[in-house]
C-alpha cells in the first residue's frame, strides 16, 4: 500500500470567543524546588466512555432454548456443587432461587474472583452477581435472546460493551460491568445506597425493579465464595483495558505529567479528578532523585498494561549508543505508582528512540494495553512496531505490524493518534499526514481480530491549500458517547486564535467531515502555548479535552473543555492554576 510522499490554514467559519488571556511566558522554576501547592481548582465536568443499555433479562420461556457455554475452564467443580448445596435451602429469588446448581455457582465464582482480584470491596461482587442472576440466571449465553445481548450480563455489542467474543468471556464481561459501575458511581459511591438501583443505573433496563429481588441470593453466593476463597481466571481481566488514565481506580480519568528538574531529576505528578468536576492539587507520585532520570529522554505512554483496571504509565527512554528501554510504572490500588520496571530493552545499537513516535491501545483485544511506535527508517520508510502486553505483566518482544516500504512514508510528516475508531473493541491507529501545498490526510490502520493491522486507509483528505498539519495538535476520545473513538485538533490561526476541530467517527468506519466545536477568537489563545490532554474527567461517559497552558512568570493553568451530551463542548474552565513562579509548562511532559 503506497501513501503519497510527503503540508495553510483551514478555511472554516469562526465559532465563538473565549476570554482566556494568552501572553508570552518563559521561566524556569528557581532552585529546582517542587511546584508550590496549587490553588483550589474550579469544578469542571469531564468524560469517559460508558456503554449504552444492556439487553433485557432472558425470559424463562426462552432460556431453555438458548445455547450457553462454560464460565470457567474445565467447567464446574465439586466445590461448586458443595456451595450450591449449601446455599440452596436459603435461596428465594424469583429468577433462580432453589434451582441453583454447580454451573451457576461456577459463573458466580468467576465474577467474584474477578471483582476480588481488582482489589474491590465484596459489595462490588454482590452488585455484579445480582445483575448476572437477574439478566441471565447465571448462564453464559452464546446466543442472543434480546436483540444482540450476550453472556452473563446480557451486554450488547451494538451498544459499545465489546465484541461478541469478548462478551462471552466472563472475565471481560465482569470487568466491563465493573468499569461502567465505577464510572457511573465515582469515588466509591457504589459502596452505599440501594444495590438494585445501582444495577439499574449500570444496565439501564426496561425492568428496573427486577434487580432488588435478587440481592439476597447474590449475597449468599458471594459470602460463600469469598470466604471459601476464589481462584481468578488465568485470562487477563480484559475489560479493564478501556481504562487508560484512571490511575486510582475511582472511575474518573486523571491527568499526569513528567516534570523536568535541573540535575537529571524527574518527578511524575498526578492531578486526580474530582467526582463533582475539576481536579485535586497535583501530587508527586514518583521522584527519580538527582542524577537518575532526564525527562527530555523519555516519550510517555499510558494504558492498563497489566489488566488490573488501573491506568499505568510507561516511557520509551533514550540511552546513548542507539539503545532504548521501555520503563513501566504500574499503578497501586490505593493510589500512586510502584517503582518503574524495565519491561523491554533494545540493547546497544538496535533502536534509536528519537526515531520513534509512540502509540498505545488494546490492539489485540485481550484486555491488556499494548504499545507501539512508528519507527523512522532512512529512505522514506516507516514501520509500525508493536509490543503486546503479557498476561502476567511485562511485554512480548516487538513485532513489525506494518511496513511502508522504501519511498512511501516519511515518519516526520505523521502525527499519530489511537482509539477504537470502528467500534470492534480493538484499538486502531491513525496519523494526520502532512503533504505539500497545505494538504493533510487522516490515515487509519484498523486492528485485526487475530492481531496486527489492516493496510492503512485514507479516511479524510483536506485537499490542497486547506489544512497545514504543522498547525494542528491532535487529541482522541469518544467525544459524543457513541462508543466510537473520535479525533480532534487544536488548530493554530494567526493572531493568537485557536479552534478545536472534531472528526466524529462513523458507525460503518471512517470519519465525518471536521466541525469547529470551539473558537477562541483573535487575541485570546496561542496554540503554541498549549499541551493537550484527553479523558473522561467527570465520569459522564463522554471524552473531555484539556490543555496545560503556559502563562508568563512560570505560571501554568489546566483548562478543560467538557463534552456535551448532544455533541460539542462546553466553554473551557480553568480547573487548576499553579500561580506565578511555581510551574514552568515547558518543563511539563503530559502522559
Amino acid at each position: 500500500m503506497r501513501i503519497e510522499r510527503l503540508g495553510a490554514t483551514p478555511r472554516l467559519p469562526v465559532v465563538r470567543r473565549l476570554s482566556v488571556s494568552a501572553v508570552l511566558a518563559v521561566g524556569l522554576l528557581a532552585g529546582g524546588a517542587l511546584p508550590a501547592a496549587a490553588q483550589e481548582p474550579t469544578p469542571a465536568p469531564t468524560t469517559s466512555r460508558i456503554p449504552g443499555p444492556a439487553g433485557e433479562p432472558v425470559p424463562e420461556a426462552l432460556a431453555a432454548s438458548l445455547a450457553y457455554t462454560a464460565c470457567v475452564p474445565g467447567g464446574e467443580t465439586s466445590a461448586d456443587t458443595g456451595i450450591a448445596n449449601q446455599v440452596r435451602p436459603q435461596m428465594n429469588g424469583p429468577r433462580m432461587g432453589k434451582s441453583v446448581n454447580a454451573y451457576n455457582v461456577s459463573c458466580a465464582r468467576i465474577i467474584t474472583a474477578t471483582s476480588k482480584g481488582r482489589g474491590l470491596d465484596k459489595r462490588a461482587a454482590v452488585i455484579a452477581v445480582t445483575t448476572a442472576i437477574t439478566e441471565s440466571t447465571l448462564h453464559n449465553y452464546t446466543e442472543a435472546g434480546d436483540h444482540d445481548s450476550l453472556g452473563l450480563f446480557q451486554q450488547r455489542p451494538s451498544q459499545g460493551w465489546g465484541t461478541p467474543a469478548q462478551l462471552i468471556d466472563p472475565v471481560y464481561a465482569t470487568n466491563a460491568f465493573l468499569n461502567a459501575m465505577l464510572r457511573k458511581f465515582p469515588n466509591n459511591t457504589w459502596m452505599s445506597g440501594d444495590i438494585g438501583a445501582i444495577c439499574q443505573k449500570v444496565q439501564v433496563s426496561a425492568v428496573p425493579d427486577a434487580y432488588a429481588k435478587e440481592v439476597h441470593d447474590a449475597q449468599l453466593l458471594v459470602d460463600a465464595l469469598w470466604s471459601a476463597g476464589t481462584t481468578p481466571s488465568t485470562d487477563p481481566p480484559s475489560g479493564a483495558s478501556e481504562v487508560k488514565s484512571d490511575f486510582n481506580g475511582d472511575g474518573l480519568e486523571d491527568v499526569a505529567a513528567f516534570y523536568d528538574y535541573p540535575g537529571a531529576r524527574t518527578v511524575l505528578f498526578v492531578w486526580s479528578a474530582k467526582a463533582g468536576g475539576g481536579f485535586n492539587a497535583p501530587v508527586s507520585t514518583w521522584d527519580s532523585g538527582a542524577g537518575n532520570f532526564e525527562q527530555s529522554r523519555v516519550k510517555p505512554v499510558a494504558g492498563d498494561f497489566n489488566g488490573d483496571g488501573l491506568g499505568d504509565v510507561g516511557g520509551f527512554y533514550d540511552y546513548p549508543g542507539a539503545r532504548t528501554a521501555l520503563w513501566v510504572w504500574t499503578a497501586k490500588a490505593g493510589g500512586g505508582f510502584n517503582a518503574p520496571v524495565n519491561a523491554w530493552d533494545s540493547g546497544a545499537g538496535n533502536f534509536e528512540q528519537p526515531r520513534a513516535k509512540p502509540v498505545a491501545g488494546d490492539f489485540n483485544g485481550d484486555g491488556l494495553g499494548d504499545v507501539g511506535t512508528f519507527y523512522d527508517y532512512p529512505g522514506a520508510r516507516t514501520a509500525l512496531w508493536v509490543w503486546t502486553a503479557k498476561a502476567g505483566g511485562g511485554f512480548n518482544a516487538p513485532v513489525n505490524a506494518w511496513d511502508s516500504g522504501a519511498g512511501n512514508f516519511e515518519q516526520p510528516r505523521a502525527k499519530p493518534v489511537t482509539g477504537d475508531f470502528n467500534g470492534d473493541g480493538l484499538g486502531d491507529v491513525g496519523t494526520f499526514y502532512d503533504y505539500p501545498g497545505a494538504r493533510t490526510a487522516l490515515w487509519v490502520w484498523t486492528a485485526k481480530a487475530g492481531g496486527g493491522f489492516n493496510a492503512p486507509t485514507n479516511t479524510w483528505d483536506s485537499g490542497a491549500g486547506n489544512f497545514e498539519q504543522s498547525r494542528a495538535k491532535p487529541v482522541a476520545g469518544d467525544f459524543n458517547g457513541d462508543g466510537l473513538g473520535d479525533l480532534g485538533t487544536f488548530y493554530d490561526y494567526p493572531g493568537a486564535r485557536t479552534a478545536l476541530w472534531i472528526w466524529t467517527a462513523k458507525a460503518g468506519g471512517g470519519f465525518n467531515p471536521p466541525t469547529n466545536t470551539w473558537d477562541s477568537g483573535a487575541g485570546n489563545f496561542e496554540q503554541s502555548r498549549a499541551k493537550p490532554v484527553a479523558g473522561d474527567f467527570n465520569g459522564d461517559g463522554l471524552g473531555d479535552i484539556g490543555t496545560f497552558y503556559d502563562y508568563p512568570g512560570a505560571r501554568t493553568a489546566l483548562w478543560i473543555w467538557t463534552a456535551k451530551a448532544g455533541g460539542g463542548f462546553n466553554p473551557p474552565t480553568n480547573t487548576w492554576d499553579s500561580g506565578a513562579g511555581n510551574w514552568d509548562q515547558f518543563r511539563t511532559k503530559p502522559v
